[in-house]
């Protein structure tokens, strides 16, 4: 994993998207999340899989996004259905 993402702060949304590993999100996503503070932050995972089911990805999530204000993931399908939980939120 390289790069950052500048201004994280500003950010009161964080959309994040990734395959489905064992029912959570894979490690380089979490090793993402380490880097930066969640502090009052929404956060969304949008995850696809090619046969299991989302399991307990949100909780799994909240340790390393500790201080959001939510988490919330939907296993998807399309791109319309993550336009609509997008919009959902």
């Amino acid at each position: 994993m390289a790069g950052s993402v500048e201004n994280f702060g500003d950010y009161h949304l964080v959309i994040l998207a990734f395959p489905i590993w064992y029912g959570c999100a894979p490690n380089v996503v979490n090793t993402f999340c380490k880097e930066y503070d969640w502090t009052g932050k929404k956060v969304a995972a949008v995850a696809t899989s090619g046969g299991s089911g989302i399991g307990k990805t949100a909780d799994k999530l909240k340790q390393y996004v500790e201080g959001a204000v939510s988490v919330d993931a939907k296993l998807v399908h399309s791109d319309m259905e993550v336009k609509n939980f997008a919009e959902s939120l």
